[in-house]
């Protein structure tokens, strides 16, 4: 099961600028754990938690979407053959 699965968004303060929200995750390429992180806006534009959570939702379904839900107890075994 991949870590941060949801990603996770935080304020990150600065010095000479405005504060920004960040959201953070990892990726799996070619079986290399990546961090990758991406700011999302200034705390003067998205002024709370949840209007930063509201502009993050197309970022975390795009993250997700190389994961595949099996829609079957079938294809979650799709491992195990008979014999």
């Amino acid at each position: 099961m991949n870590r941060f699965q949801q990603g996770s968004l935080f304020k990150l303060e600065r010095k000479s600028s405005p504060d920004v929200w960040v959201f953070r995750w990892y990726d799996n390429l070619a079986g290399k754990r990546t961090y990758k992180k991406q700011i999302i806006g200034t705390v003067a534009k998205l002024r709370n938690r949840r209007e930063a959570e509201k502009a993050v939702i197309g970022l975390r379904s795009s993250i997700n979407a190389e994961i595949g839900t099996p829609k079957s107890v079938c294809e979650s075994c799709g491992s195990l053959s008979t014999a």
